[in-house]
C-alpha cells in the first residue's frame, strides 16, 4: 500500500471515485481493523494523526459533559445510554451543534435540483432508448461552508448519521444491508454497534462494506477511524453533521478551514465553562482561569 500511495492519492483526488470503487481497487483498506486507513491519514496529515486521542479526552470530555448537565440537562439525561464518557461527550457535541433552518433550506433546494436533473436524464435516456447506469457517485469532500441561522431541535439520540445502535444479538451486516436497500442515495460512512457498545462489536459501515474496529482499542478510537476514513477516501460529511465536523476539523485536528460562527461560539462557551471540583456545581466564569481552558490552550 505504501508503494502505491502517490498514485492512489492522485487518483482519488482527481477522479473522485465512489467509496465502493476505492475499496474494489484497494481492498486491503478493509483489512487489519482499518490500520491501513490510519497509516494513510498519517502520511497525509502527520502533525494531526493523534490529535483526537490526545486532545479530546483531556481538553473537552469533562467540559462538554458538565456544560450539558448544567445548561442542556435534557440532552445530558438522554445521553446516559452511552457508557464511555469520551464517546458520550462526542455524541452530545452533535446535539449542541445541530443543523439549522438555513442549512435545511439549502439541503432541500439541492435535493430538488438533483431530482429535476435525474428526471431530465431519465427522459433523455428513454428518448434515446438507453439504460441508466445506476446510482451516482457519493458526495465528495468540499470545504465551502454556509453560515448559520436559527438551530432546530433534533429528536433522535444519538444522531443516526454518526452512529446507529442496534439491539444485542442483531446481525449488523443484515441490518446495514436492509438500510442500504431502503436508501435512495449513497450512504456516507457511519458507526454501527450493539447497545452494549463493546468495541469488538463496533464497525464502520457504508455502501456494502464493513471495517471492524480493533477489539483492544478504546471506544473513542472507533470515531477517530471514522473521521480519518472521510479524509482518506475524500468523502464529504453528511449535511446534518457539518457543524459537528467543523468543530472537530478546526479545534481538534487543526485542518486549514475556518470555524463557523455557531461552532466558534459554542467552543468559547465550553472552554470558559467553570467547573467547581469541590461541590460539583458548575458555572461560566471567564475571569477565573484556575479550572478553565483558554482559547490559546486548545488551539496550539
Amino acid at each position: 500500500m505504501d508503494a502505491t500511495r502517490e498514485y492512489r492519492r492522485h487518483w482519488i483526488n482527481k477522479e473522485s471515485p465512489t467509496i465502493s470503487e476505492i475499496f474494489k481497487k484497494f481492498p486491503r483498506f478493509l483489512d487489519y481493523h482499518g490500520e491501513l486507513i490510519d497509516r494513510e491519514f498519517q502520511s497525509i496529515y502527520p502533525k494531526s494523526k493523534d490529535n483526537l486521542i490526545s486532545k479530546f479526552p483531556t481538553l473537552y470530555t469533562q467540559k462538554i459533559l458538565f456544560y450539558a448537565e448544567n445548561l442542556r440537562p435534557e440532552i445530558f439525561a438522554t445521553s446516559d445510554i452511552i457508557k464511555d464518557d469520551n464517546f458520550r461527550a462526542l455524541l452530545i457535541l452533535t446535539e449542541l451543534l445541530p443543523i439549522t433552518n438555513a442549512e435545511i433550506s439549502k439541503i432541500k433546494k439541492a435535493e430538488q435540483v438533483k431530482k429535476d436533473q435525474q428526471k431530465k436524464n431519465d427522459q433523455e435516456n428513454e428518448k434515446n432508448k438507453k439504460v441508466g447506469q445506476g446510482k451516482g457517485k457519493g458526495k465528495k469532500r468540499k470545504h465551502e461552508e454556509i453560515e448559520n441561522d436559527t438551530p432546530i431541535m433534533k429528536k433522535v439520540f444519538p444522531n443516526d448519521e454518526l452512529v446507529k445502535l442496534v439491539s444485542e444479538g442483531t446481525n449488523v451486516e443484515d441490518f446495514a444491508e436492509q438500510l442500504r436497500k431502503q436508501s435512495k442515495k449513497a450512504i456516507q460512512p457511519y458507526l454501527i454497534t450493539h447497545l452494549g457498545q463493546s468495541v469488538d462489536k463496533t464497525f464502520i459501515q457504508g455502501d456494502e462494506w464493513f471495517i471492524g474496529v480493533h477489539p483492544a482499542s478504546k471506544t473513542i478510537t472507533s470515531f477517530d477511524l471514522l473521521y480519518k476514513t472521510y479524509y482518506v477516501l475524500n468523502v464529504e460529511y453528511p449535511e446534518k453533521l457539518k457543524n459537528f465536523y467543523n468543530f472537530i476539523d478546526y479545534y481538534i485536528f487543526q485542518m486549514k478551514i475556518n470555524p463557523k460562527s455557531m461552532v466558534s461560539s459554542l467552543h468559547t462557551n465550553i472552554v470558559n465553562f467553570k467547573i467547581d471540583t469541590n461541590d460539583k456545581s458548575y458555572k461560566s466564569n471567564k475571569n477565573n482561569n484556575s479550572q478553565d481552558l483558554s482559547e490559546d490552550d486548545v488551539s496550539d
